[in-house]
């Protein structure tokens, strides 16, 4: 079925801030087709209309209205008829400020082994077994969207893959340093109101090492350090660096 309206000049209208964007469509149709028209776009049935102008926005309707637009037609049963109607269509990808996001941390920590060549014990007799150790710290971050308009492009490329350079969280203050970070997709769910509204719930999880994951424990040493290709002397790369900035 072809709905037939045209949008007046003027329309659309369009705000937006960093919480929502939001634009108004003045539409113009017959005023005998108006329903069909507020149907259309007042539809909450799965897909949503997206704001055609600019789609990749997320903004749905959010409400609409309609109003008499050109002459008045007196019918013969005493309602008001017109030539034309005009409907008002807002649009919105608001959403709960509460539930924007959530992130969150969570310490951790791992023992490495040392030579055990570098220590005696205090009779001065060698050990022969493993040696001290360091306890090193570090971090769970993770970040969940509950009701998002779409799927970042990096949620998936970037599995297993480490920042490319330094990488700020949304809400903590804190900031990684360049393949601190390592990256690992958790789920992600499409997500169906009764009102009609959709969205996907999705969370992401990083690994975070101070000493950047392309750095490998030295027990001789006792520190880390980068593998080099005997080839080009190049720095080996388990981990490879991803742009994160796809993952917002």
């Amino acid at each position: 079925m072809t709905i037939a309206y045209t949008e007046l000049a003027g329309s659309p209208t369009e705000t937006g801030s960093r919480e929502e964007f939001s634009a108004v469509m003045e539409l113009k149709c017959d005023w005998t087709n108006r329903f069909d028209v507020l149907r259309y776009f007042g539809n909450t049935n799965p897909p949503l209309l997206l704001y055609p102008h600019m789609p990749y926005m997320g903004a749905t309707v959010s409400s609409l209205s309609c109003q008499p637009l050109g002459n008045r037609i007196q019918n013969v049963n005493g309602l008001a008829s017109y030539d034309s109607a005009q409907i008002t269509v807002n649009w919105s990808n608001q959403m709960d400020p509460k539930t924007i996001c959530i992130e969150t941390i969570e310490p951790s920590g791992e023992f490495m082994t040392m030579d055990p060549t570098l220590f005696e014990w205090s009779d001065d007799r060698s050990l022969v077994e493993e040696g001290g150790g360091i306890f090193l710290t570090g971090l769970t971050y993770e970040i969940e969207y509950p009701k998002r308009q779409s799927v970042p492009r990096g949620y998936l490329p970037a599995t297993g893959c480490v920042n490319a350079a330094a990488w700020s969280t949304l809400t903590l203050g804190l900031t990684f340093a360049a393949e601190t970070l390592l990256y690992t997709p958790r789920r992600c769910t499409r997500v169906f109101g009764t009102d009609g509204f959709e969205a996907f719930s999705l969370a992401m999880s990083f690994n975070y090492r101070a000493s950047g994951w392309n750095t490998f424990w030295r027990t001789k040493t006792g520190q880390w350090a980068s593998m080099l290709l005997r080839s080009d002397h190049s720095p080996w790369k388990s981990y490879q660096p991803y742009n994160f900035n796809l993952l917002r």
